[in-house]
């Protein structure tokens, strides 16, 4: 008998003000690299974005949703030769660790999680024009 294929990464939790992406989500180590305390984030104005200092570097922050006490560090891949950085803002984090893949997310507490695309999150994400 095989071992079940294990997926390492986040449960998160996002509140029903968070658009359509209310519930539980699976966001892979791959691309959340660590939890930081929530630090004073400005707003860009027109746009679902923010900035954020943050251990010397400003980094671009993703609102999901309200008020957070912690933000996700992550690092998006990208064409060019490094990642791209953001803070996901308005997650709560349930739990760490490897989970069972399901799909293409993972099975938590009997629940089947879809993985949570930030790339795609970050592209609709409106600009100031």
């Amino acid at each position: 008998m095989t071992a079940p294929e294990l997926r390492p990464g986040l449960i998160l939790e996002l509140p029903n003000d968070a658009r359509a992406l209310a519930g539980r989500w699976f966001l892979t180590a791959d691309v959340a690299l660590r939890i930081v305390l929530a630090a004073e984030i400005t707003r860009v104005p027109f746009s679902e974005l923010g900035m954020a200092l943050i251990e010397g570097q400003v980094l671009p922050v993703l609102f999901l949703s309200g008020s957070a006490t912690e933000l996700v560090w992550c690092e998006l891949p990208s064409d060019a030769r490094e990642a791209e950085p953001v803070l996901v803002s308005g997650a709560r984090v349930l739990a760490s660790g490897r989970f069972p893949a399901a799909g293409a997310g993972v099975s938590y507490l009997g629940e089947a999680l879809a993985p949570l695309e930030l790339g795609v999150l970050m592209d609709a994400a409106p600009d100031d024009e």
